[in-house]
């Protein structure tokens, strides 16, 4: 494994392993053996799998943290709390929407006239289905983005 490869698997600063796989993708756009740029393609998803699989863990915990810390807040009736030279925990909250009958929803829309109350993207999966129905939408073109699958062979 490379210097950079190394020290990305030691290295707990996710600040710092975001620098170094910038690193070895700058490695990579150098290299001019397919071979070689697979081969650290392949360590490189490796690493990255795993530090994902770290970071989905401790989010989890971190989650679960919160729920805690908002029960124990409650449980003694305050809102927040201050631990000098941890932490600080408040309670916050804040209104959003849920909408519960989007005909109805929609139709107060329309005859209100205040579209900005809706996300401006398109569904890409309703769009494929209609497009390949042969439907097409007027103001929508198919955009061809290009990305490079890759798997690891284990």
């Amino acid at each position: 494994m490379n210097a950079p490869l190394q020290a990305l698997t030691e290295d707990s600063d996710v600040l710092s392993e975001v620098r170094l796989v910038m690193s070895i993708i700058t490695q990579v756009a150098n290299a001019d053996v397919l071979g070689e740029l697979m081969e650290r393609a392949k360590e490189a998803k490796q690493i990255l799998d795993r530090k994902r699989a770290e970071f989905d863990a401790a989010e989890t915990a971190f989650k679960d943290l919160k729920i805690c810390i908002k029960d124990a807040l409650r449980d003694v009736g305050i809102s927040g709390s201050k631990l000098e030279g941890i932490a600080t925990a408040t309670i916050t909250s804040k209104t959003v929407p849920t909408v519960r009958d989007w005909d109805t929803f929609y139709a107060w829309i329309m005859n209100n006239n205040m579209p900005q109350l809706l996300q401006k993207r398109v569904l890409q999966t309703g769009y494929k289905e209609l497009r390949d129905q042969g439907i097409e939408i007027p103001g929508v073109e198919d955009f061809e983005l290009e990305d490079l699958a890759f798997r690891v062979i284990k």
